[in-house]
């Protein structure tokens, strides 16, 4: 990631968190963090405990992401001047790991007025932990397709100015038009031995039909989604979310048996050989025991080393859930009703 790219991210995220915009400029921002973002970043536990057990009103901190170093190195005050060290001594300024391990402390101060200002970069400490944060909290969603460009002003106003009462062929105020949903999951499966390979499924189900869809994020690419149901729109579901999760599993699991198992094949008779080997290593120190004490500690050694290998080597495959979403979406092959 370059740095725009990275402005961009934490820029996003900003925004979603509500964070108050102080000041931006094309190589920093500096924000107010919301109470969500403050207690994410902060590290404050110990306050925010306090305040949950006190009710009073919070105080959150005033953070200034740099994402330009030139920007950074402008606004840090100069060191004061020191006298030469002694022989043998190091100098006062200089920070213990950068002299024993040449590691260079966090860029971070604290500008006039306590504003926290640190350098954000790929591989970060700060960026690391918005990663973290963004993945534990996006993992799942539930968004609606945005109606089409007037529909939902037409809608407004033909819900303002229908009758109140319902005529013979009337329904209701206005016509109600019904969402398709979809359940898209994201799957990670581990092909796993001495060696490993992944594969990705991004799989989605209709829980009005039950079809089953693959690269579903195709399907919502360029679509307007926000994360609140419009006016005058319902869902259409006639699968529950358990049945659907059940087909997506056995779908996965099928597409896994497709899989040609020549690898697994392999990585048993790599297995094979190591745990003769190990047999045989073992089998010699067996027959130059003194005891039966030594023998105990060489047979548990060996059994020991055997499950090292059994779990290297054993060939198997897992499937982990990466994210996942409700999306409901405009379906034209259903007429409004």
């Amino acid at each position: 990631m370059n740095a725009s790219e990275i402005a961009s991210f934490v820029n996003r995220y900003l925004e979603a968190t509500r964070c108050r915009i102080i000041e931006k400029t094309p190589g920093s921002v500096t924000v107010r963090l919301s109470p969500e973002a403050d207690k994410a970043l902060t590290g404050r536990s110990y306050y925010w405990s306090f305040v949950e057990r006190t009710g009073v009103e919070p105080e959150t901190m005033t953070f200034r992401f740099v994402f330009d170093p030139k920007e950074l190195e402008q606004e840090q005050p100069a060191k004061p001047a020191q006298p030469p060290a002694r022989p043998g001594e190091a100098g006062s300024g200089d920070s213990i790991l950068a002299r024993y391990h040449g590691i260079t402390p966090v860029q971070s101060f604290a500008r006039p007025g306590g504003v926290l200002s640190e350098l954000v970069h790929y591989g970060s400490r700060r960026l690391g932990l918005l990663f973290d944060i963004v993945s534990r909290q996006g993992r799942f969603v539930q968004l609606y397709e945005a109606p089409p460009d007037g529909e939902a002003e037409s809608r407004s106003r033909t819900a303002r100015t229908a009758p109140s009462a319902p005529g013979p062929a009337s329904q209701g105020p206005a016509a109600s038009r019904a969402y398709t949903s979809w359940l898209a999951v994201n799957y990670k499966v581990e092909f796993i031995c001495d060696r490993k390979r992944d594969e990705l499924h991004a799989l989605g189900i209709s829980l009005s039909t039950g079809e089953i869809v693959d690269n579903f994020h195709r399907r919502v690419e360029g679509r307007c989604l926000a994360p609140k149901l419009p006016a005058n729109c319902h869902l259409r579901r006639a699968i529950s979310l358990e049945r659907a999760l059940d087909f997506l599993e056995r779908e996965v699991e099928r597409r896994v048996r497709r899989t040609d198992d020549a690898w697994a094949r392999e990585a048993q008779e790599r297995l094979e050989r190591e745990l003769a080997r190990v047999d045989d290593f073992y089998a010699s120190l067996l027959r130059g025991a003194l005891d039966d004490e030594a023998r105990k500690d060489i047979e548990a050694r060996r059994e020991a080393r055997r499950r090292e290998i059994e779990w290297q080597y054993r060939p198997r495959v897992t499937a982990t859930v990466i994210n996942c979403g409700i999306f409901h979406l405009w379906d034209d092959t259903f007429p409004p009703i």
